[in-house]
């Protein structure tokens, strides 16, 4: 009985995994109030949860402050630019289906298109920007070909990400919000670790390549 309480039992081992996942979780919660700060938030809670809970390496708050920090400044113009951007569509969107003179199906259609390709590029833009040093035009033009050329790992993601929102707004009460972004986000990274290795270069020898 005694083994189950070990320090590196299998029990342990996951309860220790559990705490981190919330600590992550608390934290991305918090950076997230200013709103601007979504991107810089997400991306440090995808950096620090494969770094710290998949590959056992430092520790979460750490991880995740030094993410935020390094990449808040890109971070908060691809969210901001996003969010404008999906306010665009959204609002014209909107015009088309409220007003029966302008209404269109092939227009909405098209609408409700770009808003799926838009959420889909979403799904790799932070983790692209937790991975790589790019500039922006690179970090949305390699989220943008992740998402065709893994289309059915986007598929995935878009589907889930959008029920999990839904679930934990109608749903869920609203404590679960510091468990379930950071659970999906852990869920996730089996699917997106997958595209990012397609475009992970060799590192050099003296390289900490903790991602591998």
């Amino acid at each position: 009985m005694s083994k189950i309480f070990d320090i590196d039992s299998k029990l342990i081992v996951f309860l220790t995994k559990i705490g981190q996942l919330i600590i992550i979780n608390v934290l991305w919660v918090i950076c997230c109030l200013p709103v601007i700060t979504v991107g810089a938030a997400t991306s440090a809670m995808y950096y620090s949860t494969v770094k710290t809970i998949r590959k056992d390496r430092s520790y979460p708050a750490k991880e995740f402050f030094e993410a935020f920090k390094r990449n808040i400044g890109k971070a908060t113009v691809l969210s901001s630019g996003a969010l404008i951007l999906f306010l665009l569509i959204f609002v014209n969107r909107k015009i088309v289906t409220s007003d029966i003179s302008l209404k269109n199906d092939w227009l909405e259609m098209i609408y409700n298109l770009l808003i799926v390709i838009l959420i889909s590029v979403i799904m790799y833009l932070f983790p692209v920007l937790s991975r790589f040093r790019l500039k922006l035009n690179k970090i949305i033009g390699l989220s943008f070909v992740m998402a065709v050329r893994f289309l059915p790992i986007t598929i995935v993601l878009t589907t889930v990400t959008v029920f999990v929102v839904w679930l934990q707004i109608v749903i869920l009460p609203w404590p679960c919000i510091f468990v379930v972004p950071a659970a999906w986000c852990y869920a996730a990274s089996f699917l997106i670790e997958k595209a990012l290795g397609a475009y992970t270069p060799k590192p050099a020898e003296d390289e900490d390549a903790w991602y591998l």
